[in-house]
């Protein structure tokens, strides 16, 4: 998978980007900032434009405009074969070099010194616009709103011009100052590597900073007086820096920390390495954690530029302490926008020599020129070849002949493109017959087969972009994707089929895991590709989910007919129950806690262990639920005494999402706080609360004690377990001590049943 992290560019080559895989150390991919027109077999550009006047005679009543223009272009994202010469040289020598030093990256170990060089396997979205002159000088349009989102995405545009914009495309070819242009927008897949980020401060003072950090200015402008009142506007502008590096923001603020753990970096390589690492952190701390903080920030600014005179004081949201870590192997979406002007992609030689004058008024001859793409992923998919025939037979009815040719293309790539060009026939009338003929063989890499679409005859079309897709050739490839899952899930696995066609390759399994999230399912449909272009038909799936305790859970079978494919989490909701202990440990030497949960109709189970050894400890079971309604289970409390005795309680009944107090002889339970939030800090530099229970009749006496301090305030709680619940008063003693000696004084032994104690 392509990864974000160490990538490069190569020396003479601008603009393109390199990255590198992360599972083989030779891989590489090129990701181009330039956008290019594409060229054919010839290496000449896939550009036409036609220059035409019209029949005067011919015009509707009104139409003046004498002449026209038609142009078409197919444009790509990709590097030249001069370009990739060079990187491939750079990135041999540069394996080369890397296995002399034994230089780390990834712990990956080299296995070949030829490099394998691409493009990004995965394309996620993707836009293209091709531009010639202005809207209102364009009659037609027509091409790519998308591009192909394979390799160099190909893109295919096409516009009819009126005199005008005809007239402005042809001078402006003529000076050398093309305005057309080419933009796209696309966004791939990549694979940050795991590292784990550490976040750490006081919340209040680092959102003080980030006020502070936004600079306010302010612009006054005043008129002259007019009876006496003066009139004046006035504008605020909030402006801060940009925070472009880690290193920049550590600089700048104080009060939060990150740090990153570079800790599986060798120590030669460390340095030159951390810097990358450290990239990748601060953009996952940019999209996860500033927003909190700069977005209400931004708000209380503004509000205090409406009136100076109000402080806003800081919510409570944004104070406290923040501690977070963050370790993630994560897919994240990166953006590149490829563009370029005409004039930088084509030479006025090329475009004279591709530039066509048309006389319609005397016209005899029409051409069919035809571009043919492969819209296949040769180099990810299990596709060897892609043969397309073409063949154009009419009779000319004009000239009393027969007018035949035929083409064989071979695709082993994306980014080739035919070109198919032949003189057409005319009807009797003069019509130029544009019908052609043409069917496909697709080549399997590991198996062989061959397959012919349509199995016999021929499609018949007169389009003039013939792009040849996986729907229509009648095969259907479904990207699929591991969604969030639990940390109990440790793989799942997707039985993929596709009815009604027997081929081996209509029935696959695959197995998805947080290390290999992604697997792709490729068959042909068994039908004709004029039918499968225009609806192929649901596949069906059943994913199974391997849990970490060795079971496995299954899922109906399912259709879909979506080109990705998402296994979300199986669990629709997450309980929490929570055990506690209620015992006399004097006598008592451990409670043991068993629980079991069953949910048949669904084929999950799931337990629980625990073990206490002091009053009033606690254990969690958290369990996500297929079916939420589905909360009665089981479980067993076992109670050994330090004399050797020991009390089953079997099968006792409980539900999910409740607190079960688990020993014997507590009924109730007291729960005393204590907050210190009115003692005058000024005065007193320590506190001691003394806290005491006692039943004499059932020997219960349990005593605690608390220390709070100016810099240690925080409330504290006390719990008693009871085994007589009228028994519910406990006594306080509260010891002062002051700067001050003279200030010293001390609260007695105080009875009370408030459950709540303020120390004054």
């Amino acid at each position: 998978m392509l990864t974000l992290f160490n990538s490069f560019t190569v020396p003479d080559v601008p603009n393109v980007q390199i990255y590198r895989d992360d599972e083989k150390r030779h891989k590489f991919y090129m990701v181009s900032e330039r956008a290019s027109i594409a060229r054919d077999d010839e290496d000449k550009p896939i550009f036409t434009f036609i220059l035409y006047a019209r029949d005067l005679d011919r015009l509707a009543t009104g139409d003046v405009e004498v002449e026209r223009g038609y142009l078409q272009v197919t444009t790509r994202a990709g590097v030249s074969k001069e370009q990739e010469d060079k990187i491939r040289a750079y990135l041999k020598q540069k394996l080369a070099d890397e296995q002399r030093t034994g230089w780390w990256f990834l712990s990956l170990p080299f296995t070949q010194q030829e490099p394998e060089l691409g493009y990004p396997p995965i394309w996620l979205s993707g836009s293209v616009q091709f531009s010639a002159v202005t809207p209102s000088m364009v009659i037609y349009t027509a091409g790519s709103k998308e591009p192909s989102l394979i390799d160099s995405n190909l893109a295919s545009f096409s516009a009819d011009l009126n005199q005008d914009g005809a007239e402005l495309f042809r001078q402006a070819l003529e000076k050398g100052n093309v305005l057309a242009g080419v933009q796209y927008q696309l966004k791939f897949a990549a694979r940050i590597p795991a590292i784990k980020i550490i976040i750490d401060g006081d919340r209040g003072e680092f959102y003080k900073e980030v006020k502070n950090y936004i600079h306010k200015r302010y612009e006054s402008h005043q008129s002259r007086s007019i009876f006496g009142i003066t009139y004046y506007s006035r504008s605020y502008i909030h402006e801060w820096d940009e925070l472009s590096s880690i290193t920049k923001f550590r600089n700048t603020f104080h009060n939060l920390t990150i740090t990153v753990d570079d800790s599986s970096l060798p120590g030669a390589e460390q340095n030159a390495q951390k810097d990358d690492l450290e990239k990748m952190a601060f953009e996952i701390f940019q999209t996860n954690v500033l927003p909190t903080f700069f977005q209400p920030a931004l708000q209380d600014v503004a509000k205090e530029v409406e009136n100076p005179a109000t402080a806003i004081p800081i919510n409570t949201e944004t104070t406290g302490h923040i501690h977070m870590e963050i370790t993630r192997t994560q897919l994240v979406e990166k953006a590149v926008n490829p563009s370029v002007q005409f004039s930088q992609a084509i030479t006025p030689e090329e475009v004279k020599a591709l530039t066509s004058y048309l006389d319609l008024s005397n016209t005899f001859f029409q051409e069919l020129d035809v571009t043919v793409n492969a819209n296949v992923n040769f180099a990810e998919d299990p596709v060897y070849a892609l043969k397309v025939f073409m063949e154009y037979d009419q009779q000319d009815d004009v000239r009393g002949i027969h007018v035949k040719k035929a083409k064989e293309f071979l695709f082993r790539s994306a980014d080739q493109a035919g070109r198919f060009r032949q003189v057409m026939a005319k009807a009797s009338d003069g019509a130029p017959k544009d019908r052609y003929r043409y069917w496909s063989e697709i080549s399997y890499k590991d198996t062989g087969e061959t397959i012919r679409v349509p199995a016999s005859g021929a499609n018949e079309s007169s389009e003039r972009q013939l792009v040849i897709s996986y729907r229509r050739l009648g095969f259907v490839k479904v990207n699929l994707q591991l969604g969030s899952m639990p940390d109990n899930v440790k793989a799942v696995q997707v039985a993929m089929s596709y009815p009604g066609y027997s081929g081996p390759s209509a029935q696959q399994t695959f197995e998805l895991t947080p290390d290999k999230p992604t697997a792709t399912f490729f068959t042909y449909t068994g039908k004709p590709g004029g039918a499968a272009a225009n609806d192929p038909g649901p596949y069906h799936y059943q994913p199974s989910f391997v849990l970490t305790d060795g079971q496995r859970m299954d899922l109906p079978e399912q259709t879909g007919q979506a080109e990705t494919l998402s296994i979300t989490n199986p669990f629709e909701q997450t309980i929490t129950t929570r055990f506690m202990a209620q015992a006399d440990f004097g006598v008592v030497e451990k409670i043991e806690v068993n629980a079991r949960y069953r949910d048949a109709a669904h084929d999950f189970s799931a337990e629980h262990h625990a073990e206490y050894t002091k009053n009033g400890e606690s254990s969690a079971w958290v369990l996500g639920l297929r079916d939420p309604n589905k909360r009665d289970f089981v479980y067993d409390v076992l109670i050994l005494y330090k004399n050797g005795a020991r009390s089953d309680q079997k099968d006792r009944a409980g539900e999910l999402g409740t607190s079960l107090a688990c020993g014997e002889g507590a009924v109730d339970a007291l729960e005393v706080s204590v907050i210190p939030g009115t003692t005058d800090w000024t005065k007193y530099k320590l506190v001691l609360v003394y806290l005491r229970y006692q039943d004499a009749a059932n020997q219960i006496d349990e005593q605690i004690n608390y220390t709070f301090k100016p810099d240690a305030q925080t409330d504290q709680t006390w719990k008693v377990l009871l085994r007589n619940a009228q028994m519910r008063g406990y006594s306080y003693r509260i010891r002062y001590v002051a700067a001050n000696a003279a200030d010293n004084h001390e609260i007695p032994w105080t009875p009370t049943d408030d459950p709540i104690l303020v120390v004054p």
